[in-house]
């Protein structure tokens, strides 16, 4: 279980079933079975409608897309609106996976959020060099850019992003 703490993701956990260390594998299984079992065009791209994790996600936290399409609503919130980071860049490990720091509202009364901006910037980062408060500077920057999204009346491409209507809208292959 040694790769299970040193993930520097946290994205690896225990099976008690199998006995083995396992990490998400986007349903690969599932959909290639359903892929096979209803696509008359054998080879073509498998759907994503077996993956309970991103079709039934009410908050539809996932977004799936390929790096060499810059139309993908993916590549615009990194390169683009630049609002994703990496989780733990100082491991250097050049992630496929980007995030947005969860924005959490103020507590009642003040100004400080409820997930610490501290504890956000230890988490994720642009790249390795960068320093604490270049993080913290840089998540300010993020959460800016995302509430004066909602206050355009959600008429701004980053607010039309995050809502995605569709699943289309957040699976572009």
């Amino acid at each position: 279980r040694h790769c299970i703490k040193g993930c520097p993701y946290k994205k690896v956990f225990w099976n008690p079933e199998e006995e083995v260390s396992q990490k998400c594998i986007f349903c690969y299984p599932r959909r290639t079975y359903t892929q096979q079992a209803t696509d008359p065009q054998p080879g073509m791209a498998p759907t994503f409608r077996s993956n309970f994790c991103f079709t039934q996600c009410p908050g539809r936290i996932r977004y799936v897309g390929y790096s060499d399409n810059p139309n993908a609503n993916v590549n615009k919130l990194i390169d683009v609106h630049k609002v994703a980071l990496r989780l733990h860049p100082e491991f250097g490990t050049e992630p496929n996976l980007w995030y947005i720091p969860p924005l959490s509202p103020p507590v009642s009364g003040g100004t400080a959020r409820r997930i610490p901006i501290d504890l956000l910037a230890g988490l994720f980062g642009d790249n390795c060099s960068q320093t604490h408060a270049e993080r913290v500077t840089r998540i300010n920057q993020i959460f800016a850019a995302i509430e004066s999204s909602r206050t355009s009346g959600g008429t701004s491409d980053l607010a039309r992003i995050l809502t995605a209507y569709s699943e289309a809208d957040r699976l572009q292959l």
